[in-house]
């Protein structure tokens, strides 16, 4: 009854012995606290083999992060969400994006890759065209996907299943932090796992730089693809790249050097437009001619405009040449460092280096960036889905790139586990931002409320849903669909009618983004049939409203710290398990099957 086709290799040869007693060391793993390891041998071997085909078992194997296991059982443990158990308030949907290219595969992974990449990225561009976006409205109870859908959250009771028994991979489902420790070649078309086999190439560092390297030089020769696949800032891998790097960081010097002095140029400029203006309407008030009056005090307000941007281009200039450290083997911003001197250049193991974007979108001051979801459940062909809701996270002080300020990573670095030690607070608050946008794509003004109150409920968190609405209000996105698009780049820009951009467009732009990096990585990561895996994209929006991609988590965070952790990650996990939907067996039938397969004829 399963829409999947075919079963991974071997496991048409599963032996009797290897279903009852199991292939994988996971059994031997610790549970966590409050896992479900039966008194008594027959009750379980009762549950797991009795043929009752309703039962979907799970195993959860994480005994080094019981955030983990415990928001996955809780989930499964009351599935399917009942009007006496409610689901969360506003599950947010999730959109589908089936990147499957067209035509077929060459007979090597070098040989696809090698030839006609402007095919490969054509390919991309139908595939984004072809790609539909899921409704906007809330789903109703029970049902998964976007507008148009109404496919319903599967049914049928997820039961744990025992450990300690040696009952091995009759599981439905498992879920691990890190790698599972079993044997790929011997699962069944129904059991599904939570990670792919090296899905490094996607979430380390320095493979996912490479990758992402690879195509940029594909397309560095087409006139229509050039830069399609700069989606990343410029990154470095020490040591190899060493010398790479410092040529860069010293032509970024001189670059910088020669743009002080023209923003400085063009700043005089503007002061003496301004001066001129102010003349010129000081003598049209003497001569009192109304007319003239006007036409002066609007040259005033122009020049002051552009007194204003230069103003802020010359001080965005004095920026110093900063560059982010960070290990190819850690996260949650461990090890991290910002230098602005090569000779502040120190590692003692893998490390890559990264340009800092010196224009994020600022929000009250305050840098922010998006932790999304992508949910991929093939790579051949490529299929991924986009969670709709994650988190905006944000510093707590106020955004300041002078050189005074380099080691303070509560201003540079947004990094929930970093955040949650600035025991001083916010700065002032990026919670009501509510004026027009500033030439460094920051938010001024106030009075626009935080209505839903995740001040209180997220930490240094809010909702997407949070953010469209206070971008919408700043006036820096389009609160209709009037408004301009994207530009085919990555960049969202106003429309023909000179408005901002629309959410749509920039949600559009960072689909294309994901689907991009994913498409980087297909040829690398093993085809999994059993396979699936939820990502965790770091994304910053620079000034100029363009999503870029910073790094991509194996196994995000699944603590719930906050209210606000609680609604997006439990729904997240509920609709993942949903999307992927574990086939029921009967397991009585199954052993009876092998029985009769082993003895032959």
């Amino acid at each position: 009854g399963s829409s999947r086709a075919g079963r991974s290799r071997g496991s048409s040869d599963m032996g009797l012995d290897e279903l009852r007693d199991g292939v994988s060391s996971d059994d031997d793993e610790i549970p966590p606290p409050g896992s479900n390891t039966a008194n008594q041998p027959s009750a379980a071997n009762s549950l797991v083999y009795d043929g009752d085909a309703s039962a979907l078992h799970f195993r959860v194997n994480c005994s080094s992060r019981p955030e983990v296991y415990n928001i996955v059982t809780d989930v499964l443990r009351n599935w399917p969400y009942t009007p006496s158990n409610p689901a969360p308030a506003g599950p947010p949907n999730s959109s589908r994006r089936n990147a499957s290219r067209s035509g077929s595969r060459s007979g090597s992974r070098g040989s696809s890759r090698g030839g006609g990449s402007t095919d490969r990225v054509a390919a991309l561009s139908m595939a984004l065209s072809a790609s539909t976006a899921s409704g906007k409205t809330p789903r109703a109870e029970g049902e998964v996907g976007g507008k148009g859908e109404q496919e319903k959250l599967p049914t049928g009771r997820w039961v744990e299943m025992p450990t300690g028994l040696g009952l091995g991979t009759t599981w439905n489902l498992l879920w691990t932090w890190s790698k599972p420790r079993i044997n790929y070649e011997t699962l069944l078309v129904w059991q599904r796992v939570n990670h792919f086999p090296k899905s490094r190439e996607l979430t380390r560092k320095d493979l996912l730089k490479r990758n992402i390297g690879r195509y940029e030089a594909l397309c560095a020769g087409s006139k229509s693809y050039a830069g399609s696949f700069h989606i990343m800032p410029r990154t470095f891998v020490l040591p190899h790249e060493y010398s790479k790097f410092i040529e860069a960081f010293y032509n970024e010097d001189r670059a910088m050097t020669k743009q002080k002095a023209a923003t400085q140029a063009v700043l005089l400029t503007a002061q003496e437009e301004l001066e001129d203006a102010n003349e010129a309407l000081a003598r049209a008030k003497r001569s009192y001619d109304p007319t003239a009056v006007e036409a002066a005090e609007m040259r005033v307000g122009e020049a002051g405009k552009r007194v204003k941007a230069a103003g802020t281009d010359a001080q965005l200039a004095l920026c110093p040449n900063y560059w982010i450290l960070k290990p190819v083997g850690l996260s949650r911003g461990r090890g991290i460092s910002m230098i602005s001197d090569v000779g502040c250049v120190k590692y003692d193991t893998s490390t890559v280096v990264q340009q800092y974007l010196r224009q994020p979108l600022l929000l009250e001051g305050f840098k922010f960036d998006l932790r999304l979801y992508v949910l991929v459940t093939s790579f051949d062909p490529l299929e991924a889905w986009l969670y709709k809701e994650g988190f905006v996270r944000l510093s707590t002080r106020r955004y300041d790139t002078s050189i005074e300020k380099q080691d303070d990573l509560f201003i540079h670095l947004t990094n929930s586990s970093i955040q949650k030690f600035n025991t001083d607070g916010a700065q002032g608050t990026a919670t009501s931002p509510g004026g027009t946008r500033r030439a460094t794509g920051g938010l001024e003004g106030g009075g626009v409320e935080d209505e839903d109150g995740e001040n209180a409920l997220g930490g240094t968190k809010r909702s997407l849903g949070w953010l469209w609405r206070k971008l919408q209000a700043s006036g820096i996105l389009s609160s209709n669909e009037a408004g301009g698009g994207g530009n085919g780049d990555g960049k969202s820009n106003g429309g023909s009618n000179g408005g901002p951009p629309t959410q749509a467009a920039l949600w559009q732009d960072i689909a294309e983004l994901v689907l991009k990096s994913l498409l980087c990585v297909e040829d690398e990561i093993t085809p999994q049939c059993n396979s699936f895996e939820v990502y965790g994209y770091d994304v910053l929006i620079d000034a100029d409203l363009r999503p870029w991609l910073i790094e991509v988590n194996a196994s995000p965070a699944m603590a719930r710290d906050t209210p606000l952790d609680c609604r997006v990650k439990e729904a997240m996990i509920r609709d993942t398990v949903a999307v992927v939907d574990p086939v029921k067996f009967d397991r009585d039938k199954l052993v009876n099957v092998l029985g009769r397969r082993r003895e032959g004829p």
